[in-house]
Order: structure tokens, then C-alpha cells, then sequence
């Protein structure tokens, strides 16, 4: 099942800062309330998107080389999977254009895999 909603702040944490259940909110110059699980999301946030060259380099230097030594191996790892995953789109949608359930299957994890890293942190 794809998580379509996904929190850029972390709902958990926006309940932490709600008076009740909900919020009060100011939009067009009305003040309205909602839910925690309603605000601070979009659409499909985390879905992965194939990385360029440029960009993997970029994580690398920027990134990976900046940060412990002891952590670099896993950080690549994760980078790897990330990577693996988004391609695997671009291949399901290239060459399995037949196999409807595969390529559902795929797109769920390329949808879902950051968001659930996320959840699980």
C-alpha cells in the first residue's frame, strides 16, 4: 500500500504542540482548527527520485566524507539502497511494462521506502 500523505515534520511531534486534539490555524484570513494528521504534509514527499551522477557525487563530498569515519560505511549503504531502489522504477517502467504486479510492487517501494526509514528512526 502506498503512504501517499507524508509528514515532512513528524506527526508525533506536532501532537506535542497541540492544545487538545487539533491546532488553530490561519489561512486566507480565517482562522480554522484541524488535526495534527492533517498539517505539515504532502503528497508523496518522500518518494525516491533516480539520483544523477552529479548528485551522488554531491552526497558523497558534502555528506559522507564530512561525517565520522566509523559511520561512512553505513552511510553509503544507505545511499546505495536509495539509489538501487529508484532505479529499479526506471527499469520496471522500461522493460516490465507486462507485469502489472511487479511494477506496483516497485513503485510502493520507491514511494514508501524513505518515509518508513523515517518512521522506524
Amino acid at each position: 500500500m502506498n503512504i501517499r500523505g507524508q509528514h515532512y515534520v513528524w506527526r508525533h511531534y506536532l501532537e506535542a504542540w497541540a492544545k487538545g486534539k487539533s491546532f488553530h490555524c490561519l489561512r486566507d484570513g480565517k482562522i480554522f482548527p484541524v488535526q495534527p494528521k492533517n498539517i505539515a504534509k504532502e503528497r508523496d514527499f518522500y518518494r525516491l527520485k533516480e539520483m544523477t551522477p552529479e548528485d551522488v557525487f554531491i552526497i558523497e563530498k558534502l555528506a559522507i566524507e564530512s561525517s565520522p569515519e566509523h559511520l561512512q560505511a553505513s552511510h553509503r549503504e544507505l545511499l546505495d539502497n536509495f539509489h538501487t531502489i529508484a532505479k529499479l522504477g526506471t527499469l520496471a517502467d522500461l522493460e516490465l511494462q507486462k507485469n502489472a504486479h511487479f511494477k506496483k510492487q516497485v513503485n510502493t517501494a520507491i514511494n514508501n521506502a524513505e518515509e518508513l526509514l523515517h518512521g522506524s528512526i
